[in-house]
C-alpha cells in the first residue's frame, strides 16, 4: 500500500511528504471551483510544497505504509535565466 511521496534535497534534508492514504476527505477544495485539480474519478487533495526550487539535487520517494521506500528516483539540476547566468 502506497503512504506517502517524499522529496528530499541534497543533505537529506526533508523538502516535502505528500500524504496518499491519510486525511482522505479533508479537502476544502471543489473542482468546479479550481478545475485544474479536479477530475471525474479520485479524490481532490491539494498539497503546498513551496517555491519551485531554481537548482539543487533533489530525490522523491514513494513511501509504503510501514515506511520503507518503495521506489526513489534522483534528479539534479540548474536552470539558467534567459542571459545564461543563473539565478
Amino acid at each position: 500500500m502506497y503512504h506517502a511521496v517524499r522529496i528530499r534535497n541534497g543533505a537529506d534534508d526533508l523538502i516535502a511528504s505528500v500524504p496518499l492514504m491519510d486525511n482522505r476527505e479533508m479537502s476544502g477544495l471543489d473542482p468546479e471551483d479550481y478545475p485544474v485539480f479536479g477530475s471525474d474519478s479520485g479524490e481532490l487533495y491539494a498539497v503546498t510544497l513551496g517555491p519551485p526550487p531554481v537548482h539543487g539535487e533533489y530525490t522523491v520517494s514513494l513511501i509504503s505504509s510501514d515506511g520503507e521506500r518503495i521506489a526513489t528516483a534522483r534528479a539534479r539540476f540548474n536552470c539558467y535565466a534567459e542571459d545564461g547566468t543563473l539565478p
